[in-house]
């Protein structure tokens, strides 16, 4: 029914905002700092496994490019099977360099070493599939530990997570793939997924990428990304896929200013699924912002279409060729 419907979408959205700040906040697997003040240079020198020399490699590029590692510091071939690590260091880092290089499963993998930079500092993260009791606690929507708990027991049967343990509040588990964790990380991951497939397989256009991203010409890396593109004919539709219940103001400019700079007779489009069944409530001031927000968006020199309906999303490809064929009217 839709009381349950309306439940699992904010249990499923309470799940994957405890799943990223659990993984934004057990990421980090060594933080450098560069203080003010310098110390006299002190070498150390660690033996790494063959295994691990590649991330070494990148970690000690992002070091010295930040000023953290000294030039000298260097990655040395040492026995058939390992490498020698030598690092010269003038901030007092000794802690960090200790503890990075124990993490040898980790820097095993370097497709999962990343960087956070920010001035003066470094820290380096490692994309772990494992979860340690994370606490399934949330105020939002209303949702408790026991749907999150029953929500994590179903994606257990389906094979998503594996070993998955609960005690009291607390979930422990193994994501079974790297791409099952970008999923259940990202609250509209899921939305995006499900809009891709659900184009793909009505056969009504001629093309569907995900994640399409544009290089802008003559800029230093500066580029945009688009959650789905599709063409038809001569008609380009640009849509981008929200799942939350405030609809921002910011979609709409990106939007708008973007899908005039690219394709053919562009059509920009925000999927959101906000949960709302009208946006006529009175009194509710959010859906009231959202109601705005998406008359705003239809007065936009681009008139970017918003599908906020739960029927409009689940029939997204016969949504979508409405659109397209000029047949659509929005509430």
């Amino acid at each position: 029914n839709e009381g349950s419907r309306d439940n699992k979408s904010s249990v499923w959205k309470a799940l994957c905002s405890i799943l990223e700040k659990y993984s934004d906040d057990h990421g980090e697997i060594a933080l450098f700092r560069k203080p003010g003040s310098e110390e006299a240079v002190k070498e150390y020198v660690y033996i790494v496994p063959s295994a691990c020399a590649k991330a070494v490699s990148l970690i000690l590029k992002e070091l010295k490019e930040n000023g953290i590692a000294e030039p000298g510091s260097r990655l040395e071939e040492y026995t058939t099977n390992s490498f020698r690590v030598t690092i010269l260091d003038k901030y007092g880092n000794r802690g960090a360099y200790d503890g990075l290089f124990q993490n040898s499963y980790a820097l095993m993998q370097p497709d999962t070493i990343s960087f956070g930079t920010k001035r003066n500092e470094v820290s380096v993260r490692f994309d772990s599939l494992a979860v340690k009791d994370a606490a399934l606690v949330t105020d939002r929507f209303g949702v408790n530990g026991d749907d999150l708990q029953k929500m994590l027991c179903a994606l257990r049967d389906m094979g998503y997570v594996i070993d998955l343990e609960l005690k009291g509040s607390a979930a422990s588990f193994v994501y079974a793939t790297r791409e099952i964790k970008e999923l259940l990380t990202t609250e509209g991951r899921l939305l995006e997924v499900y809009v891709y497939h659900k184009l793909k397989g009505a056969g009504r256009f001629d093309d569907i990428v995900s994640g399409y991203e544009v290089n802008w010409e003559g800029s230093d890396g500066v580029k945009n990304e688009w959650d789905c593109l599709l063409t038809c004919g001569f008609r380009t539709v640009f849509i981008e896929c929200k799942a939350q219940r405030n609809i921002d103001a910011n979609y709409y400019y990106k939007l708008a200013e973007l899908t005039m700079q690219f394709g053919i007779n562009p059509i920009p489009v925000l999927i959101t699924d906000t949960g709302d069944r009208s946006i006529q409530y009175a009194n509710n001031p959010r859906v009231e912002n959202n109601r705005m927000q998406i008359a705003r968006g239809g007065m936009m020199e681009g008139k970017v279409v918003t599908i906020w309906k739960e029927d409009e999303i689940e029939h997204i490809d016969e949504t979508l060729q409405k659109i397209l064929d000029g047949s659509y009217k929005s509430e």
